[in-house]
């Protein structure tokens, strides 16, 4: 404790007491650790999380419904409990976690508050040449609601001043037959 809280008072580390998470602000830390970990052979494991989820977040961009779907359900298979596997709180850790290479390029914004509603992700792009995306999750409903409430309660608004591609992702996780769907829409804004 006394060396993470060190770390954090120098900047290092942030950690976000109402999610209870930690990152790593700086992109050169980032950076940094990714390849102090790409070195590793203990961090094996670790690194073909990472490979994994670069793959996963070039899939999105190339709007590959289909290897998204199978990248969450793996992601989803990977975090979730026999217990918890059908907790949709599992399910947005899972999506979150499958998106950490994200960070390399994006702002990643988890439960904000926008428009009428709230959003599960928004990547705000800080490099050129990347979309910006909106990814809603829903559980036994169906891409098509997802992709609605998007429009409907104006989930776009952080996105104000922002000029280029938008990916607007819907995630649908049905319990029963714990399928994993996911439809992308691509505009231009």
């Amino acid at each position: 404790d006394e060396i993470l809280t060190y770390l954090i008072h120098l900047g290092y580390l942030s950690y976000d007491a109402q999610n209870r998470t930690g990152t790593i602000p700086n992109l050169e830390i980032q950076k940094r650790w990714k390849l102090i970990v790409s070195r590793a052979r203990n961090y094996a494991k670790v690194n073909e999380v990472l490979a994994q989820s670069d793959q996963l977040l070039k899939d999105t961009i190339a709007l590959k419904t289909d290897k998204v779907a199978e990248g969450l359900r793996n992601a989803h298979a990977r975090i979730g409990t026999i217990l918890t596997y059908n907790n949709e709180a599992t399910l947005q850790c899972a999506i979150y976690l499958a998106y950490f290479a994200a960070i390399e390029y994006y702002t990643i914004l988890k439960e904000t508050p926008v428009g009428e509603g709230i959003a599960d992700l928004i990547f705000l792009p800080y490099v050129p040449n990347k979309p910006a995306i909106i990814i809603e999750l829903k559980v036994d409903q169906t891409t098509n609601v997802a992709l609605k409430q998007i429009d409907d309660k104006h989930y776009t608004q952080p996105l104000d001043g922002y000029h280029g591609k938008l990916l607007k992702v819907a995630v649908n996780y049905d319990r029963k037959s714990k399928i994993h769907q996911c439809e992308i829409r691509e505009e231009t804004i």
